[in-house]
């Protein structure tokens, strides 16, 4: 796990220099991200968050399409989506220490992302890295599990050091949030 950790970092460090050069087009994809927040989504704010109720049955994404399959719903030339994600990995989800589809260990500082089952050739974006950025913070983080997700109306789902790094204080309070996000 440290060895990915090590690795998101040293991707972090390179994607920073590369996206000064992409910075307009991701700034373009956050604004929609963020406009599809603001619109809202039909559900309650958690604590000043713009977390959902944790609702997980169909789309959340208020932007106007419907992402039941697609997982995303806004793409640049660049590569940035816009996507729904939720968060998990603690004591109280019974997923802090469980064994993710690559075999790694979900803990408290992992930085590992899970994809749906029902993106196509889903387990061919294990090992790939994914930039993803939310409230003005940017993280990398890499593919090592896969899920349900709504039965697809989630882009992605974070693992603790994920939705830390993006300002989360725990899974519950990231809720369901939309994300700028690229996979490397």
């Amino acid at each position: 796990m440290a060895e990915l950790q090590k690795q998101a970092e040293a991707l972090k460090a390179q994607q920073e220099a590369q996206s000064q050069t992409e910075q307009a087009p991701a700034e373009e994809s956050k604004g929609a991200a963020e406009k599809a927040e603001e619109s809202g989504n039909g559900a309650a704010s958690n604590s000043g968050n713009q977390s959902s109720s944790g609702s997980s049955s169909g789309s959340s994404n208020s932007n106007g399409s419907n992402s039941n399959n697609s997982n995303s719903s806004n793409t640049s030339t660049s590569g940035w989506q816009s996507g729904v994600v939720s968060a998990y990995g603690s004591t109280s989800d019974g997923t802090l220490g469980a064994h993710t589809a690559t075999g790694a260990i979900v803990s408290e500082s992992s930085m590992g992302v899970a994809v749906p089952m029902s993106m196509p050739n889903y387990r061919s974006y294990f090992g790939r890295s994914v930039e993803i950025s939310y409230g003005g913070r940017t993280v990398v983080a890499v593919v090592n599990d896969c899920g349900g997700l709504g039965g697809g109306s989630r882009a992605l789902d974070l693992q603790p050091g994920v939705w830390k790094a993006l300002g989360a204080s725990s899974c519950f309070d990231w809720g369901v949030r939309t994300v700028s996000y690229r996979f490397l």
